[in-house]
């Protein structure tokens, strides 16, 4: 996620002027916040899911992915609907131009990470190539959908791209989630 986060400013940094670049590096940074909060939450979860018995573990996993996304999503709520007031925390103004993208960013870094959960679930059952290949899907979407899309539309083509990149990994998560649980 933060590699392919680095490639887009990168790619930026060829296309747009510095402030378009100063804007969407403004706003990934503050939608970070969103993706420490939500993997540090699923990652403190896994533990717990470790000293489990097979039977218990989807359950219980089913049952704290539940919580998990209930709160991932407030916070999400309170971070979108205060966008205007967290970036003018941070910034001057000017950089009030940077909440649409903010708000694509925190919804890419809430979906990229709401996964968080079932995805411990496959290092538990030793499918760990299913994590690499989510990661490894969802990086090439960004980087192909960046490359073709940043030269024409910009910053608001790189926070979609990583939008897009964070729903295939998602989508990806609940498919082989669900083969997982139906063995």
């Amino acid at each position: 996620y933060f590699c392919v986060n680095k490639f887009n400013i990168l790619l930026l940094q060829g296309v747009v002027d510095r402030h378009e670049l100063a804007l969407f590096t403004f706003a990934l940074q503050l939608s970070t916040i969103i993706a420490v909060i939500a993997g540090s939450a699923g990652k403190a979860i896994q533990p717990a899911l470790y000293k489990l018995n097979e039977i218990d573990v989807i359950t219980t996993s089913k049952r704290l992915a539940e919580y998990y996304k209930l709160v991932m999503f407030a916070i999400l709520l309170v971070f979108i609907l205060f966008s205007k007031v967290i970036i003018q925390l941070f910034a001057p103004d000017r950089f009030l131009e940077s909440e649409s993208v903010l708000q694509i960013l925190l919804v890419s870094a809430f979906l990229y990470n709401l996964r968080s959960v079932e995805s411990s679930l496959f290092f538990y059952f030793n499918k760990q190539k299913w994590a690499f290949y989510i990661t490894s899907i969802s990086a090439l979407v960004v980087v192909v959908l960046s490359i073709y899309l940043v030269p024409k539309y910009g910053m608001v083509a790189s926070a979609y791209s990583i939008l897009a990149g964070s729903a295939i990994a998602f989508v990806c998560n609940v498919v082989f989630y669900k083969m997982l649980i139906r063995t």
